[in-house]
């Protein structure tokens, strides 16, 4: 049975287009979510992302309203981290869905919302990653901070 959606909510410094596109086009993913990405961001379409040394993770758009929503799904091929036997391991795919809101700030509330997530060790490890996820993001979209994949392993 699934667990309680994971539900992240940030306020950004940004437009809802600056963070649709970090999200959705290839050369910006690369700043700060992935070291490499191909995607067809259209329902339907499919997105893959790497990172070092060997992770992956891909999945299919099912809703791409841009600026303000954006719902794929996610299954992440993981090595070498505390959830992985030895070899890896495939997770179960959980949906990502994205909300981008324009505030009369000129800022955007963003939420993020996993859902599907079937066991509570895999939960609490991919809430992990989203928070780094949402701090990367955060330091790309107001500082220009990227992240150098030469470092991580």
């Amino acid at each position: 049975m699934p667990l309680e959606p994971i539900r992240r909510e940030e306020t950004f410094r940004a437009t809802p287009d600056e963070l649709f596109d970090a999200f959705t086009v290839p050369h910006l993913v690369t700043r700060w979510l992935a070291q490499r990405a191909d995607i067809d961001a259209r329902p339907g379409g499919w997105w893959t992302f790497t990172w070092p040394p060997h992770n992956a993770a891909s999945g299919r758009y099912l809703t791409v309203d841009r600026p303000s929503h954006l719902v794929w799904t996610w299954t992440a091929e993981v090595r070498n981290i505390g959830l992985a036997p030895e070899g890896g391991e495939t997770n179960p795919e959980v949906t990502r869905d994205f909300t981008f809101e324009a505030l009369p700030s000129g800022e955007t509330r963003f939420v993020l919302q996993e859902i599907g997530n079937q066991d509570d060790a895999h939960r609490k490890a991919r809430a992990r990653d989203i928070d780094t996820m949402l701090q990367h993001l955060r330091d790309f979209i107001e500082r220009d901070e990227r992240v150098d994949w030469k470092k991580v392993r």
